[in-house]
């Protein structure tokens, strides 16, 4: 949730910048977008960002706000217990979830999606460039401490004892 969160701030600083008429927020079936789909949209107009980047940034955010909804909504309905990758035995799939790798790999991913971003956004330049160079001061202390303190965002893994877990469905 706190991923989600962080998120929904970037994007409450940068939808000034993305182009869209009233009609663009809606899907074609008339139905008004989901929460992820509407951020990734406009993160791609305000970063004029490719289909291939889209394509990640879309499917990044589904799974945050999957995690978000399952951890504010949890489902009520009991499942069948799933296997945890370090301990070995079926449990609830909660557990499995929530667990150390997967928190581990959100938080990667958010600093990485801001990483990523406040970069392209010097390289968009214009107004998208100014607001990302005030927002990278902000964000530069968190970068730091993650990487001196766990590992650099791109291409290191979490501890080696468990892994990413399979997320599975509730």
């Amino acid at each position: 949730a706190a991923s989600a969160t962080a998120i929904d701030a970037f994007y409450a600083s940068m939808k000034k910048f993305a182009k869209f008429s009233n009609a663009s927020a809606e899907m074609t079936s008339g139905k008004r977008a989901s929460r992820p789909a509407h951020i990734k949209e406009t993160l791609r107009r305000a970063f004029e960002l490719g289909p291939k980047s889209t394509e990640g940034l879309g499917e990044f955010l589904g799974n945050i706000y999957r995690f978000r909804g399952w951890a504010v909504h949890p489902p009520a309905d009991l499942s069948d217990p799933v296997a945890h990758p370090v301990l070995g035995t079926g449990v609830e799939w909660r557990f499995v979830a929530f667990s150390q790798s997967n928190a581990w790999e959100i938080m990667k991913g958010t600093l990485s999606l801001f990483d990523g971003l406040l970069k392209r956004g010097a390289e968009v330049g214009g107004r998208v460039g100014k607001e990302c160079e005030q927002l990278a001061p902000l964000v530069a202390p968190v970068l730091s401490e993650w990487a001196s303190s766990f590992a650099q965002l791109r291409g290191d893994e979490p501890d080696k004892s468990g892994g990413s877990a399979a997320v599975p469905s509730p």
